[in-house]
């Protein structure tokens, strides 16, 4: 017996949910506009919309209506492609499945929720897992975007460093007397808070016939936040003749300075310098 061959009533009753085939078919869908955080069901199949076509809004409860009971079901959409709903787990009365927020942000992106009359609930499972401003789906593969997870979203010694590539080594504790300069010498034990910065380049410094004192200025590719360390190391064949230090160091640049070695005053010979510096301080 079809649905179409049986009892007027029962045919009535049956086609509120499924065809006269006998599949599923629920009701056009209507659409809701999120208030405070709310939309109330009145059947199965509901788009959502901002409040006051907002470009993002919260969805926290769905107040049950139309009948819902223990095991219903609603499936809801976004109704605007340009409109962000984000469904909050277990903010109001929605339980999110991976106890993430969903983000709807397209037209192909859907939510399904099962009520759960014995804690008073929606269960809710969605297309997107988490809010996408962390993870996008890129040509079928789905990956963590650019800058989308800070540091404050790790967990302490949740990355083994050894497995990142062009890093830079874990800094765990530094002595001195500041906590933001560097060169303050004391026997303070810090933990660097706001981040570690270590910068390398190589230098020129043109030697000439009786000068005394000759210099070069280096800036810094990135500014630090505060004074660095900066470390030299000659690379060319004449470091025998001269003496070498790095003075004057602030957040931004620094001086090489080169003395004679035989501390005589004044270089008997034209030359270059080439040396090597390293900063490390501050982010």
């Amino acid at each position: 017996m079809t649905i179409a061959s049986g009892s007027l009533a029962l045919a009535s009753d049956m086609l509120k949910h499924v065809n006269a085939n006998g599949y599923l078919n629920f009701a056009a869908a209507t659409t809701k506009t999120i208030a405070a955080g709310v939309i109330a069901q009145t059947q199965n199949w509901h788009l959502v919309d901002t409040e006051a076509a907002a470009s993002t809004d919260d969805l926290d409860t769905i107040s049950v209506g139309g009948g819902a009971t223990d095991g219903y079901v609603l499936v809801i959409a976004p109704a605007n492609d340009a409109r962000t709903v984000v469904i909050r787990h277990n903010i109001g009365n929605i339980l999110c499945a991976e106890g993430f927020n969903y983000t709807l942000d397209n037209q192909q992106d859907f939510a399904i929720l099962i009520y759960k009359a014995s804690i008073s609930k929606w269960l809710c499972v969605a297309t997107h897992t988490v809010d996408n401003s962390t993870i996008e789906v890129a040509q079928g593969v789905t990956q963590v975007k650019a800058l989308g997870i800070g540091t404050a979203q790790l967990a302490a010694d949740s990355v083994d460093d050894t497995k990142v590539g062009n890093r830079v080594p874990q800094f765990y504790r530094r002595q001195g007397g500041s906590s933001v300069n560097f060169r303050t010498a004391g026997i303070t034990n810090f933990t660097p808070s706001g981040g570690l910065r270590i910068q390398w380049g190589v230098i020129t410094v043109s030697v000439g016939t009786g000068q005394a004192n000759p210099q070069q200025t280096v800036t810094f590719p990135v500014a630090f936040s505060d004074v660095p360390n900066v470390f030299l190391q000659p690379l060319d064949s004449n470091a025998r003749q001269y003496h070498h230090a790095a003075q004057g160091e602030t957040a931004t640049d620094f001086v090489i300075s080169l003395w004679e070695n035989g501390l005589s005053g004044s270089f008997g010979s034209t030359f270059t310098a080439t040396l090597g510096w390293w900063a490390i301080g501050p982010e």
